[in-house]
Parts: C-alpha cells; structure tokens; sequence
C-alpha cells in the first residue's frame, strides 16, 4: 500500500528522464514546487503571551496570514546498469510574511528576546523562514556487489535510513529509528499526519545491507556526521521556547551560550530481518545501535550567566520488530530497551559552574522500555466513499533505572509534583483517517485527510507526550492529474498548562502542544510536480 496519498509529502508523479542514448544509464531529474498560505484563526493566549520566555512567535504573528511560502525540491538521480549509481536532493524556500518582521529598527520590530527587550529576528531564523535561502538534502552514491556469491548494497554519503515498523512522528521518538537521524520536529508540528520517511533529515553515513539468503538480510550503518534535531526556531510561527535552539536570545534572564556537541563521527548500528518460510510472510528484525542524542538537555552556566545546550552520548538501544499482513491489515510492532538514556530533567535545576564535559548533560540518565504497535490498513469501495486508507499507531514507555542523577533534577522523583511530572509508564495514540473519492470531475481525485494524536496515560520520561496533550487536523485534498495538488487543512492543538495564581501568567506547560492551543492554523497549498 502507498503511504504517501495518505502520510502527505512530497512525492512526484513519476520520473522525468533524460535521453542519454545508452540503455544502461538512467537519468531522472524531478521537481516540485510547492505554495502555502497560512492563517492564524484565533488570538494569542494570554497567559502564554504573557510571559518573555515564550512570547516571541505569539507577539510576531497575533493574527492573520503566519505564511506565505514558496518551496522548490529538485532531486537528480543516475543509475548505471541499475546496480551502481549517485542521487542528489536540494529544497529552496522563500516566506514573504516573515520579511515584515525582521527589520533591524527595534523601535519598529515585534521581535523580543528572554527578558522582554525588542530585538531583530537572528540570521538562522532569516535563512530559514524567510529566505530565500535553501540546503542540500540527499547526496550519496550507491552500489550493487556480490562478495563470495552474497549481494551486497552500499550507500556513502548524505541519505536517510531508519529502522523498525514506526510510522508517524511519537514513533520515531519513541521507537527503535530514534535519533537514527535528526528530525524536523518543525514540520511534525505543522503537518501533524506527516510520515516518519519525511520528517528523517539526511547524514553523512556509511551503510551497507548484506542479504547471505533469500530470507536474511543483515544491515550495517556507521556515521561521518552528527546534527541536532531541527525545532520551530524562537520567534517563528510555531516557535515556542524562545531561549532554545539557534534563533535564540536566552531566557531566564541568560544570555544564551554556545552548544557542547557529541564527536561528529562515531555512531553505529546494526540489524538483521527475517522472514522464514513457515511463518507466512512475518517479518522480524533485531538491531543494536550506539548513538548520540539528538534532543538537547538544557544546562545553565553559573560562571558565565549562559543558558546551552548540551547533547548525551553513547546511549545503546536493543530492539526487536514484527510485521505482518494479518486479514489484509498490515501490522507492525516494536519493542525496544535504552540504555544510558537522557531522562526528563528540570532545567532550572541543571544550574553548575564550568560546563560538562563532551557528550555528558548532568542532567538525569538511565534505562527505559519502549514499545510501537500499528495498524494500517485499506478500505474498498462503500456507499460513503470508494476507497480510504487509515493508520493507528500506539507507543508506550517505561523507565526502569535511573542511574545519574547528582543534582536531584529527574522529573520522576518524589521531590517533583508540578504537572509535567515524568511517570512510570505512558501510553499515546495517534489516528490517521483519508477517504477518497476517484474521479468527482476528469482527472481529479478528492480526499478527506483527518488526523488525531493524544497522549492517554502518563508523562513520557523522555519527553515525548504527555497526558491530554496532542494534535488534530481535518482538510480537503485535490489530485489532479497526478501533477497538481490542491490542499485545504485546519490543524490545532491542545493541552495542559499551569499558571501563577497571583499574575495568571504561564508557569509550566505539559508537553509543547500545550503552548500551541492557541495557534489554530488554517492553510491551502498549491503543488505541482514535474
């Protein structure tokens, strides 16, 4: 089954080829371009605005038009003799509406930083949310060998890979691809139904598949590269924390620091799947991988007054997966155990002087349990609709050892009682529903995109849902062609925040879908692909 109709993305309507006269090189070169107009349908909340430290995005966009975007991906692909061959991938983006907020006059800007002083949006933010700026996306070369009448494959340079059976965003949080490449938790955000093969960002890696039988694939990936996880930058639409990431100021009442990043090279991993005969098309797979966090821990620098982030390393994951087509529903599940994994910690708390040393946090590490159950599945033909296509996706966690916590600052312990308290377990779900009707005029397709994601029980140890907080969306999406794209969607957001009682202003949030219930979007996008 095609996910894409139903996940979204970017995917072309068939390859351009170029002649080459040779029937043994392929040359493909696609393009889409893409428009989205974004409306911000409600006003900013109060008691978020209320409050320096995450003001920015709410101050710079109160209402109206949050986007006007133009995005360009351009992929070039060739192949000799289909066995050997180098693939190239860029994206190029230009947003009118975030050039109305970066003027330098601060007596003009809508821009502030974590104590309140007006500011011009920084040159990261400016590269990438208003442009027109743009980056290189894939850029790997590949072989086809056999070695003592084995097939092997490689890929060396910047492509994407990820492993185990998850499907959407909490999955690749909480499953075994985690952090197997940054994510680009923005657009998790924005699209809420987005699927995990679109949210991966590329690094330089080796990897190599080996395949000994016709049943056993093994598989191997060592990387040249390391880059955080790409967040909603501070004063961007969606940005929320505007003393994080690197569009920021400080927060707190700090100045914001440089990172203390993990070595660039060094992560690995391995894995095999199985599909044995007898099991009627069960697949299982078992990885091992060591890896540096993607997800920064929050340290504060008593000597210097600076707010950074620092990166963990050497976390090790044992994972195990299962798919299976069970009466036509495909299912997949993971199981998987961390350990030396960055726990959630207070960040007011991580308060030292000097800094820690390269790959440490002080912040709280230990072991946790973590599992993926989904289903995805086909619809034929009703007398509601012809055909729909759905998802549901269910992760859970667990933390069994905390095993570095010197300054007291876990979450989980019984000295912290505030509503993002990281529990013993927590469950979340996510559900993806598309009914499509073929042909409502010639050449045109028209689908009913609906998406819900809700944490059910407990606070996530490593931060990646919390109870009652999630997303939903509903839309209107027109094929037409299979070139043009046509998409109408609201998305919105909920969840639990605290609040002073004596100022009313915001204290804590329960996850960050909790700032963002106020930010009820309404967009079209126009694509065309060629």
């Amino acid at each position: 089954m095609a996910l894409t109709s139903l996940l979204g993305g970017y995917g072309s309507a068939g390859a351009f080829e170029i002649k080459t006269g040779n029937d043994d090189v392929k040359v493909n070169w696609d393009n889409s371009i893409r428009y989205n107009l974004g409306y911000r349908v409600g006003q900013p909340d109060k008691a978020i605005v209320a409050n320096p430290d995450y003001d920015d995005g709410e101050r710079n966009f109160r209402h109206g038009i949050v986007a006007s975007r133009l995005d360009l991906i351009s992929e070039f692909d060739v192949s000799y003799q289909k066995a050997y061959g180098i693939r190239l991938s860029g994206a190029g983006w230009y947003d009118q509406v975030y050039h109305n907020h970066l003027s330098d006059d601060l007596t003009t800007s809508n821009a502030v930083d974590g104590n309140g002083n007006k500011v011009a949006i920084n040159n990261y933010t400016k590269r990438y949310y208003a442009g027109p700026s743009g980056e290189l996306l894939d850029a790997f070369a590949f072989g086809k060998f056999e070695l003592a009448e084995i097939p092997f494959q490689i890929k060396v340079g910047r492509n994407t890979q990820f492993w185990g059976e998850g499907l959407l965003l909490n999955a690749a949080l909480n499953g075994i691809s985690y952090a197997q490449s940054p994510l680009d938790i923005a657009k998790g955000y924005a699209v809420p139904n987005t699927s995990i093969k679109e949210l991966f960002r590329p690094l330089n890696n080796i990897s190599v598949t080996a395949q000994p039988t016709s049943t056993l694939t093994i598989m191997g990936q060592y990387f040249l590269q390391w880059e955080p996880n790409r967040y909603p930058e501070s004063g961007s639409y969606m940005g929320i924390y505007d003393f994080l990431l690197n569009g920021a100021q400080g927060g707190f009442g700090l100045t914001r620091g440089s990172d203390i990043t993990p070595h660039q090279i060094g992560d690995w991993g391995i894995g095999a799947r199985w599909s044995p005969e007898g099991l009627n098309g069960t697949t299982l797979g078992f990885y091992y991988r060591n890896f540096s966090d993607k997800m920064p821990q929050i340290h504060i620098d008593t000597d210097t007054g600076q707010l950074r982030f620092a990166y963990p390393d050497n976390i090790d994951l044992y994972g195990i997966s299962f798919s299976q087509q069970i009466l036509g529903v495909s299912v997949g599940a993971e199981f998987s155990y961390r350990h030396n994994m960055p726990l959630l910690s207070n960040p007011v708390a991580v308060a030292t002087a000097g800094l820690p040393g390269r790959g440490d946090t002080l912040t709280a590490r230990g072991d946790t349990l973590h599992a993926v159950l989904n289903c995805l599945g086909l619809i034929n033909r009703t007398p509601m609709f012809d055909s729909a296509q759905w998802i549901a996706e269910l992760n859970w966690g667990n933390w069994l050892h905390v095993s570095q916590d010197q300054f007291g600052v876990f979450k989980g312990g019984n000295g912290y009682t505030d509503i993002d308290q990281a529990t013993k377990n927590f469950v979340s779900i996510d559900l993806n529903f598309a009914p499509t009707w073929f042909q409502v005029f010639p050449g045109a397709d028209l689908t009913l995109p609906l998406s819900y994601s809700r944490g059910l029980i407990g606070n996530s140890v490593t931060n990646i849902m919390q109870k009652n907080a999630g997303s939903w969306s509903a839309g209107l999406s027109v094929d037409y062609l299979a070139r043009h794209k046509f998409d109408l969607a609201y998305v919105d957001y909920f969840g639990d925040f605290r609040t002073d009682p004596a100022t009313g202003i915001l204290a804590v949030n329960n996850g960050d879908p909790a700032l963002l219930k106020d930010r009820g979007t309404l967009s079209f996008t126009y694509r065309y692909t060629f």
